[in-house]
């Protein structure tokens, strides 16, 4: 069955996921990501499917939106409802698709390295990496545009984007944005958005391990809600820093 018109219905409630169309393509032309030419068309659904026990939930049957947190049956890691991430149709074919390039994970502070050379193919420059066994760091660029990545062995990447906010503006505003905000988090699909001290920020997290597949993925999740409140949210430009 093509992906674009395969049917993925809800574990739970026995539901029609809502298809959202190929949402890869448009981040891949941009830079975000790249993607094997070997795989098959990415397409989304509404919704999440966990990476432990397969079943698949539609956004009404699970309130962490397009996968995040763990599923309700299991405890596994919930993720998009993505062609990537879905069981395959077929009694012989039922676990999510995985590492298609012989590749494996790569764990620990060597994924740290493999991020940066990642970043580093996307045309980043990168600037004040420290590496350390319980911190590492660095600054990637493009564009002019700085995007800050954090690794703990434990905990994994934090990829993140800041923007300074006019205090007048934000002060004068502040409820209104902070509705912004909640909205933003309620709809995106990995990132989380969050004021500190004047400053927005755009974060998403990644796990302790590198696979270009999944990260590849990440970036495009990622980018896809900083696109959706920055570059298309009319209301967030007012609060803007002049």
């Amino acid at each position: 069955m093509e992906n674009s018109k395969r049917a993925v219905i809800c574990s739970k409630c026995g539901s029609e996921l809502k298809p959202l169309g190929n949402t890869v393509n448009k981040f891949q032309r941009e830079g975000w990501c790249q993607v094997d030419s070997k795989l098959e068309e990415w397409n989304q659904w509404l919704g999440t499917t966990c990476s432990r026990c397969l079943r698949i939930f539609c956004e009404k049957c699970h309130e962490s939106g397009l996968g995040a947190g763990n599923c309700p049956d299991c405890g596994g890691e919930l993720r998009p409802a993505s062609s990537h991430f879905l069981p395959k149709d077929g009694p012989d074919n039922n676990r999510p698709s995985q590492q298609t390039n012989g590749e494996s994970n790569i764990a620990d502070n060597d994924c740290f390295e493999k991020v940066i050379e990642h970043f580093e193919s996307l045309g980043f420059e990168i600037n004040d990496k420290v590496v350390n066994d319980d911190l590492s760091r660095c600054v990637c660029r493009k564009n002019g545009m700085p995007t800050n990545i954090k690794f703990t062995p434990d905990l994994g990447f934090m990829v993140y984007i800041s923007f300074g906010l006019n205090k007048q503006t934000l002060n004068e505003n502040k409820s209104q944005f902070l509705e912004l905000l909640n909205k933003a988090n309620s709809v995106s699909l990995i990132g989380k958005f969050y004021l500190e001290n004047e400053t927005l920020f755009c974060v998403g997290r990644f796990p302790p391990y590198y696979s270009k597949q999944e990260f590849d993925t990440f970036l495009t999740w990622w980018s896809m809600d900083l696109v959706e409140l920055i570059s298309k949210n009319e209301d967030i430009k007012k609060y803007e820093s002049k």
